[in-house]
């Protein structure tokens, strides 16, 4: 069975940035997922920041943990991961892509250029798609039809190989993309990606039954931003840019395109999210590395609604909403079982281990390597010594490698919580592993979350909201039981073993 998830535009692979956190706290109920992202903006440093977490995840997944929640999901990601509908031509304009020069000149009686000219503002001709389509899905949409070829490029070739093969093998093949449609890049390229995976199934189709089923998820309007004074883009003779003032006519625009034109009849089911209190991002960039847009909680309903698809997903229309309109509380998300297995309890407990392994087990490590005091730590003597581990060697490897993941992870988290200002979130104790930092760039004051020196340690049982537990020997606990702990899972070994039992040893808290 194939799983498959597109992150079409920024707005998608944030939605891909919780679907890959959450698969690390065991929520996604899936063994392999293939990802993979669509971005005319190569550079932007969103997309960065979320193949970094995905890359660290991999390395961590790759520790023979064995059968454990912890990096459940084995996450394949396409290569290139990005694909952009520019190619190599990032540096051109929409002029100059079409050609319109020639045109003017070789197609005159066949007015190619005159209908260039009435589809396109000189604005829109003339801006530089070096950053993207900013916010105008009509120049995305015109480079995506010409540019879009599954049958010869990368990765859709492999993309496209691996849906064959599950369908020639019998299995089920679901593929789901996620992004905006009141952007650029998302709006234009869901309606057209999935009518070419539609084809692609069809040809497979034959006389027997396809098991292959394509979804999507529209994200609305849940985030706003300050409009960008200075476009600084070399030989950008445009003005044009994105403004989240018209975002909600956008939206509307696009809904009623897709409807009328019958562009998402491929996808069942269509998960529709949004949020009517927009969240205004810190700093506003018009695309590249700068652009690093906080994580907010409608992505985590998203990567819920990825997972809903994957295994049960819903079969009659239905809305969700929360319980009180400025308030969020863990509840308000969807899941099958209220009770152990929810989404808070699971990652509950990854947030328990990132933080014991970021404040004590890391340091402590580092400490013991330098001072010789193996001593210290009976727990050490098991996971390690006997297990003959080069802790001078892993420090800088798999260690740090978990390291990476749990302070990406926490920043992740609390950004969660401080995205959505205009509303009352009732989820994570961020302010005990996490600070808010003001800072200052182009004449604008901001706020950004960072990790803290020192997480305030007696708050271990209490990181996610409401405070629960009120014994402060939380992190006491967790290193007598680690000491008294052992793992009988053939298939872990080395540093995993030790990685396993921490985990394991905080969800039993």
């Amino acid at each position: 069975m194939g799983f498959y998830a597109i992150g079409v535009g920024g707005t998608g692979a944030k939605c891909i940035e919780a679907l890959v956190y959450l698969c690390a706290a065991g929520v996604i109920e899936v063994n392999e997922l293939y990802l993979l992202f669509v971005d005319a903006d190569k550079s932007n440093g969103t997309l960065e920041r979320v193949n970094r977490s995905i890359k660290l995840y991999q390395e961590c997944k790759n520790l023979n943990l064995g059968t454990t929640d912890l990096f459940k999901t084995n996450i394949v990601v396409a290569n290139p991961s990005i694909w952009s509908p520019l190619g190599e031509r990032e540096n051109t304009n929409l002029e100059d892509f079409f050609g319109y020069d020639t045109l003017r000149q070789n197609n005159q009686n066949n007015h190619f250029a005159d209908l260039f000219d009435v589809l396109y503002s000189a604005d829109e001709k003339a801006a530089s798609l070096k950053r993207g389509f900013r916010g105008h899905p009509s120049i995305g949409a015109a480079v995506m039809a010409r540019t879009l070829d599954f049958a010869n490029t990368e990765p859709w070739v492999t993309f496209s190989n691996r849906i064959s093969s599950d369908i020639n093998e019998g299995q089920e093949a679901k593929i789901i993309l996620s992004g905006s449609v009141f952007g650029g890049t998302g709006a234009s390229g869901l309606p057209t990606i999935p009518k070419l995976i539609k084809e692609i199934i069809d040809t497979k189709a034959n006389e027997k039954e396809v098991k292959a089923k394509i979804a999507a998820i529209l994200m609305t309007p849940y985030f706003s931003f300050t409009p960008v004074k200075d476009l600084d883009i070399e030989d950008d003779k445009s003005k044009i840019k994105a403004d989240s003032n018209s975002f909600l006519i956008r939206t509307q625009c696009a809904l009623n395109y897709y409807y009328e034109s019958h562009y998402l009849k491929d996808c069942n089911p269509v998960y529709i999210l949004g949020e009517h209190s927009l969240s205004s991002v810190n700093i506003s960039k018009l695309g590249g590395p700068e652009q690093r847009n906080e994580p907010h909680f409608i992505e985590i309903f998203a990567a819920l609604a990825m997972n809903n698809f994957f295994s049960e997903p819903t079969k009659n229309y239905q809305v969700i909403a929360r319980k009180e309109e400025k308030k969020i509380y863990w509840e308000d998300f969807p899941h099958k079982n209220r009770q152990a297995n929810s989404v808070k309890e699971k990652l509950a407990v990854l947030t328990r281990f990132s933080f014991a392994y970021l404040s004590t087990y890391y340091p402590l490590l580092e400490n013991l390597e330098e001072k010789k005091t193996f001593y210290q730590a009976p727990w050490y003597v098991d996971y390690f010594q006997r297990n003959k581990v080069n802790l001078s060697q892993v420090l800088k490897t798999d260690l740090l490698a978990i390291k990476n993941f749990c302070k990406g992870f926490l920043l992740w988290l609390a950004n969660i919580q401080t995205s959505a200002k205009e509303l009352d979130l009732e989820l994570i104790n961020w302010n005990k592993f996490a600070l808010e930092q003001q800072k200052e760039e182009g004449g604008k004051k901001y706020k950004e979350v960072t990790l803290r020196n020192e997480f305030e340690l007696s708050a271990f049982l209490n990181l996610l909201l409401p405070v629960s537990q009120q014994s402060e020997r939380g992190l006491s606990n967790l290193w007598q039981n680690l000491c008294m702990s052992s793992v009988r899972d053939e298939k872990a070994s080395g540093v995993g073993k030790f990685i396993r039992a921490l985990f394991e040893q905080c969800k039993l808290l």
